[in-house]
């Protein structure tokens, strides 16, 4: 399977849906700020890992900060899967711990700022998980 040309519409339109997504959060009928700011955190972190998905399904991996198309086109698809893999694997476990974990701040009425740090501490941990993947190249 070949790396295609390079192009980063399917980025743009990824950013066009998280923009949508974050103002739509504000027209729910939830009265509670406490409660659009953890469906706002989910949306990001959700978004984020949407995006790992489907850079592992189009292979598009200089989408990533540092890694060039060059350096994509010459691993191969293969490699720029397991790459990618790996990405989706981390910020997706992110994802469903976050969506647990709001169910228990919604139930025990965990403050806003709690929630804040828990899903800044998540997505910095999975990001820094994510320095000692390489691309085979």
């Amino acid at each position: 399977m070949e790396m295609g040309k390079k192009s980063y519409k399917g980025l743009v339109v990824m950013f066009i849906i998280f923009i949508a997504l974050l103002v739509g959060a504000f027209f729910l009928p939830i009265h509670n700020m406490n409660y659009t700011t953890l469906i706002i955190q989910n949306i990001m972190i959700c978004w984020i890992a949407a995006l790992t998905v489907v850079i592992y399904f189009s292979g598009k991996i200089y989408w990533y900060t540092g890694i060039s198309y060059e350096m994509a086109c010459k691993a191969g698809m293969d490699e720029c899967r397991k790459y990618a893999k790996k990405h989706m694997h981390r910020f997706g476990s992110v994802a469903i711990i976050y969506l647990i974990y709001s169910v228990f701040s919604v139930i025990f009425k965990f403050s806003t700022v709690t929630d804040l740090y828990i899903s800044m501490l998540l997505v910095i941990i999975a990001a820094l998980s994510t320095i000692s993947v390489k691309l085979n190249s």
